[in-house]
């Protein structure tokens, strides 16, 4: 909780509310009152993780990349799997990156990060990906 002495904002989370309180008139009690209810907002983060996955895996069509840290404490790695058995494509990667966790730009192996980005951005397109499939007459 936040408040800001002689001000007017109160900040509790990532909510916010504009109460009328000033220096000397128990602007504590005045802060913990506006907010006195049987919930508190859980923030962004909560309400995102109860979501996941945010998009369907069997909708991206897309040449999909996934990568992940070995030491991510935030994409739980069997979920990943799942997510990524669901990507239709047959052009996909799954990659697990050692010794970086979820904020793998700037992590300390970062430039494993940006190989493995140029690697897949610069492969060679198949030379061949099997039968085309023959339209119905």
């Amino acid at each position: 909780m936040h408040v800001r002495l002689g001000g007017v904002r109160c900040l509790l989370g990532s909510q916010h509310r504009q109460i009328g309180i000033h220096r000397g008139d128990g602007h504590i009690e005045a802060c913990q009152r506006s907010f006195r209810s049987d919930s508190i907002p859980n923030g962004t983060y909560i309400d995102m993780c109860s979501k996941l996955p945010i998009v369907d895996p069997a909708r991206i069509t897309a040449p999909t990349l996934l990568m992940r840290g070995q030491y991510d404490g935030i994409a739980a790695f069997d979920d990943l799997i799942e997510f990524f058995k669901r990507l239709p494509s047959a052009d996909k990667q799954f990659t697990v990156m050692p010794g970086i966790s979820h904020a793998s730009f700037q992590q300390k192996n970062y430039l494993m990060v940006y190989h493995l980005l140029h690697a897949w951005f610069s492969r060679p397109e198949p030379v061949y990906i099997g039968p085309v499939p023959q339209r119905a007459s």
